[in-house]
């Protein structure tokens, strides 16, 4: 992609790391590479199987020597399952040096996890807070310059910042839900790293790339785009994507560096948005009001909280209380009945002919970018400025492809969204179906390390819906 996607090979013997969705693409990359140094490397997934499969394959491709890698449990979309993995670590390790969270999904429909949140918002985004935060005194004992890297996307972009209805249903859009997710994730590292100043632990986001992986294989224009983006050199695979996730993670140099976000395996500059501080200390009372119950008191200690302060609502109208397991699952069945209703009626050759002039007609309010779609692998993130355009409804999305479960095809319905991708490892079986607002949202210059673009392709991430076997939800994101 005319970048030039280098890092170091550092010695890493004797630090631990943990690397979040690396069953595949740039996570799996990344805790290669990691091995490779001699780190021992811990890979958070939600499938024992095909973390299995990844390890193998790494000491098949690094055959003269011996990596130490084991498969742990993971599964984002659950704070029980997210804090069992950080209890289980804790129980048998006393350092972490490298805490990589790359994975991430791209949910097609709105669907509330069992702790009463947003799926996308909880996977991608707070329940890496969670882990973060459980792990911040580990870090802080392991320096000096332990690494906490969060896989973004240029999808951050497409992202919005209401914490009053970011948990709504009628705000749901698979892109821009999936922008938000990210964008959330790079202000969180901002308000962390004033929070850890002094502290030895360094705190960054990267954007991998635009990136090929296992999201839509089975999609013949996916395929069309990958094959075009390859021939233009627009498009990485999953080793060139996770070369700026493992710049960020071992580069000696920037330990004595606070720079919040990275592309092509330099600094760079995220929007303007990500980098208010305003707005990221709201973010960061927002985030601890849902899950302070879950903060270990050397974290607090660390961070500097009065907890008894984070009662109020943020200043944008106050957290939306989640639904309850019950209303969760109802609001789930009844998102799948209305899909299903949905395809029936797209199917039926009695659909009325006044419906689709109006499904061609983007809503007013889109922002006027060329549709794109990438694959960011759960920690995959595309820099590809152009997406194949679907369907009026529907977008081809794709994920960040940390630890997609399933890959994703494009399926456009007139009433449902289309769901993507990031590539790596997705949580959960995802959907095609993409808002027609999300559809002509994105294309966008790459960023130059002096200003931020305002219009970048976003990339979908990896899509993490529950897959039937499990693949990890995980953006190589």
């Amino acid at each position: 992609m005319g970048a030039n996607l280098s890092f170091p090979t550092v010695e890493l013997a004797g630090r631990v790391a943990i690397v979040t969705g690396s069953n595949t693409g740039t996570g799996y990359e990344t805790g290669k590479a990691l091995a490779r140094m001699g780190a021992k490397v811990v890979l958070a997934c939600r499938s024992q199987e095909r973390a299995e499969q990844a390890i193998e394959k790494m000491r098949g491709e690094v055959p003269d020597s011996t990596l130490e890698v084991e498969f742990a449990p993971l599964d984002l979309s659950s704070f029980k399952s997210t804090v069992s993995f950080a209890d289980w670590f804790l129980g048998k390790y006393d350092k972490l040096n490298i805490l990589c969270c790359n994975a991430g999904y791209l949910g097609q429909n709105y669907r509330v996890t069992d702790d009463g949140f947003e799926s996308v918002f909880q996977t991608n985004y707070l329940s890496h807070f969670v882990l973060i935060t459980r792990f911040l005194p580990i870090l802080k004992t392991s320096g000096p310059d332990s690494r906490i890297v969060s896989v973004a996307s240029k999808a951050h972009q497409m992202g919005a910042f209401d914490l009053a209805r970011t948990q709504e249903e009628r705000q749901f859009g698979s892109m821009r839900t999936y922008g938000t997710s990210k964008l959330f994730q790079i202000m969180m590292t901002g308000a962390l790293q004033r929070r850890l100043t002094e502290s030895g632990v360094n705190v960054s986001s990267v954007h991998p790339g635009t990136v090929k992986t296992e999201f839509g294989k089975d999609s013949s224009v996916v395929t069309a785009f990958y094959n075009v983006g390859f021939a233009l050199g627009t498009i990485r695979n999953a080793a060139e994507g996770a070369a700026t996730i493992i710049y960020a993670c071992v580069t000696p140099e920037l330990a004595e560096q606070n720079h919040m976000y990275f592309e092509s395996c330099k600094p760079a500059f995220s929007n303007a948005l990500s980098r208010d501080e305003a707005k990221q200390e709201e973010l960061f009372n927002y985030s601890l009001s849902l899950v302070k119950d879950l903060l270990s008191e050397d974290s607090v200690k660390i961070l500097g909280i009065d907890l008894d302060a984070v009662t109020s609502p943020p200043p944008t109208g106050g957290p939306i209380a989640p639904p309850s397991p019950a209303e969760a699952s109802a609001a789930n069945a009844d998102a799948s009945a209305g899909a299903e209703a949905s395809a029936a009626a797209a199917a039926s050759p009695e659909a009325a002919p006044e419906a689709t002039p109006a499904a061609v007609s983007a809503p007013e309010d889109t922002p006027a970018m060329a549709a794109t779609s990438t694959a960011d692998e759960t920690s995959t993130v595309q820099d590809t400025p152009n997406e194949p355009e679907s369907a009026p409804e529907a977008e081809a999305v794709t994920e960040d492809g940390n630890e997609p479960e399933k890959p994703c095809e494009a399926a456009a319905a007139p009433e449902a969204e289309a769901v993507t991708e990031d590539g790596n490892e997705p949580e959960k079986p995802c959907d095609a179906a993409a808002a027609p607002e999300e559809t002509s949202a994105a294309a966008a210059d790459e960023k130059s390390a002096e200003e931020p673009a305002a219009t970048e392709v976003p990339a979908a991430e990896a899509c993490e819906e529950k897959a039937p076997e499990g693949e990890d939800v995980a953006k190589d994101e």
